[in-house]
């Protein structure tokens, strides 16, 4: 390599970003606010447009940002929810936009099913109700519930959250695994609430710790409620979700039900929980798990449980 040219590779500079050069440069960002905030008004059917704004700088982002959300807000894999705390309070323009808010915990990927890492509890359920004041629909997705870790119970404390007004409530696991999920501690999230609708897909609970109403903020008011059973195992806790459900509904508040059922217990813990129902129930649809689904289990040996059990 020549003298020449070795020096001229040495000394050569390339030009700095053009967001990143000295202010006798003028970029976009030097445009007043109000310009800014057309542009991006101009570009907000363009989603893509709209999410490269918020990744480009520090200024683009704060006229974006607002934009770029609309009544839905998504969020998946995660393991804390410090951050999306820390950005509602930080977004109080967005807080009030967001009409649905998904939340789908952190997996152990591998074999299906898959183990749910994240866990949730009543204290971040009320602190995000608290701060998006027009949420509609709450969907919580492959997350585990803690046990409550009060000593004293809810129901002697002065001050209550809740309850908060939801049209819809959803809680899937999407072949997740949740062995350690407290029965408990997802009732103290539902004492949260007065839902319209709640779906709920069966799973595993952990069925040594029982349930204890004592933990309830307030008895949960549901109006139509659908529970779908999604696990293979016999042993998967819906008997003990139902008798759940029994003990903790305020009195003639279930309008409408639509269960699946797979075992003989299960009827009878249903029966239970129509009996709980009472004339305020309207509409009733039950319907037993399709035989392909139980031939994980008991290939060729389906039984429907209503043949035998009865459930009253």
């Amino acid at each position: 390599m020549s003298p020449s040219n070795h020096h001229y590779r040495r000394n050569r500079r390339r030009p700095p970003p053009t967001l990143a050069r000295p202010s006798k440069y003028r970029t976009i960002c030097d445009l007043p606010v109000e310009l800014l905030c057309m542009i991006v008004s101009h570009v907000k059917s363009s989603r893509w447009t709209l999410r490269a704004c918020t990744l480009a700088c520090h200024c683009l982002r704060a006229v974006s940002l607002e934009h770029y959300f609309n009544t839905r807000l998504k969020v998946r894999d995660i393991r804390s929810f410090d951050h999306l705390i820390s950005f509602l309070r930080a977004a109080p323009n967005i807080r009030e936009k967001i009409r649905r808010l998904e939340l789908s915990g952190q997996t152990e990927i591998g074999k299906v099913p898959h183990i749910a890492l994240t866990s949730i509890d009543d204290t971040v359920v009320a602190t995000l109700m608290q701060l998006l004041p027009n949420l509609t629909s709450l969907d919580i997705n492959s997350m585990m519930y803690d046990t409550p870790a009060s000593r004293s119970p809810p129901h002697v404390q002065q001050d209550k959250p809740g309850p908060f007004r939801l049209q819809s409530f959803s809680f899937d696991f999407y072949y997740t695994l949740s062995h350690n999920s407290s029965i408990s501690g997802l009732f103290r999230i539902l004492s949260l609430f007065s839902i319209d609708a709640l779906s709920y897909s069966v799973r595993d609970f952990d069925t040594t710790s029982p349930f204890d109403l004592a933990f309830l903020h307030r008895p949960p008011e549901i109006k139509k409620l659908r529970i779908s059973h999604c696990s293979p195992d016999e042993n998967s806790g819906t008997s003990l979700l139902l008798d759940a459900f029994t003990e903790s509904l305020e009195p003639e508040s279930l309008e409408s039900l639509r269960i699946e059922y797979g075992t003989g217990p299960e009827v009878l813990a249903l029966g239970k929980l129509l009996a709980r129902a009472g004339k305020a129930l309207t509409s009733l649809s039950i319907s037993g798990i399709h035989p392909f689904m139980l031939s994980e289990r008991k290939p060729w040996h389906w039984v429907d449980p209503l043949n035998s059990m009865s459930m009253f």
